[in-house]
């Protein structure tokens, strides 16, 4: 009889207990759901604080850039000086229609057919510099050093920036002539500056147009100044 009284008892309290953890259950699941809801406010506010940090920057350079909140992981991460670094170079390579020849890897190096790189300042840009890669022929005799050799034809040309990184140039068409008596290879390129960077948790694209004109000079594979 004791024992059935002992099992009695103790079925009576259980209810009792289940009703006494069953509020602080609650709260506590409440307290949690609450905590997560302010962090998810929080990550928004940061995301459109980034947002609008950057569309006000490209704006003063009249670059159109895409601010997605959400980043994907796939873009290189950057800092607000390195996209304004990066906005003034394409507002400024918009500006300018010849680049400036800076210097080949193959300059001395003359072939009768070959192949030969340029490299070009970007406007606005220290450290980069836009690289073009052509096949050439040329007309003449390599060996006078009294003449420059003449191109008889340039093809396959393909212009890239060295080292890209969150900018790149992605070309659509490229056209070359003959100038200087033929002593001098125009390029004239039409595509876009890419831009995709991370930039505080949100992405930032952009597509800005543009062309310009690159000039390679026989002088410069002859190694003749």
């Amino acid at each position: 009889m004791k024992r059935s009284l002992k099992m009695y008892s103790a079925v009576a309290a259980l209810p009792l207990l289940v009703m006494a953890c069953g509020p602080e259950e609650e709260t506590n699941q409440m307290n949690e759901e609450e905590n997560h809801d302010a962090e998810n406010v929080n990550a928004n506010d940061n995301g459109e604080g980034s947002a609008d940090e950057v569309d006000d920057l490209a704006e003063e350079y009249g670059i159109s850039v895409t601010v997605n909140e959400e980043a994907s992981g796939d873009a290189e991460t950057a800092s607000l000086d390195e996209l304004e670094e990066v906005f003034n170079l394409i507002a400024a390579a918009q500006e300018t229609e010849l680049l400036q020849f800076q210097d080949s890897p193959d300059e001395g190096e003359a072939e009768q057919s070959g192949e030969a790189t340029g490299a070009y300042a970007i406007p606005g840009a220290e450290t980069k510099t836009l690289e073009i890669d052509f096949a050439y022929e040329l007309d003449g005799d390599l060996e006078d050093e009294t003449r420059l050799p003449t191109f008889a034809d340039v093809s396959d040309t393909h212009a890239e920036i060295a080292e890209a990184g969150i900018l790149s140039w992605e070309q659509s068409s490229v056209d070359t002539e003959m100038a200087g008596a033929g002593t001098i290879a125009e390029f004239s390129s039409e595509g876009e500056w890419l831009l995709m960077a991370e930039y505080d948790g949100v992405e930032v694209e952009a597509a800005e147009p543009d062309q310009w004109l690159a000039e390679f000079s026989s002088s410069v594979l002859a190694g003749i100044e």
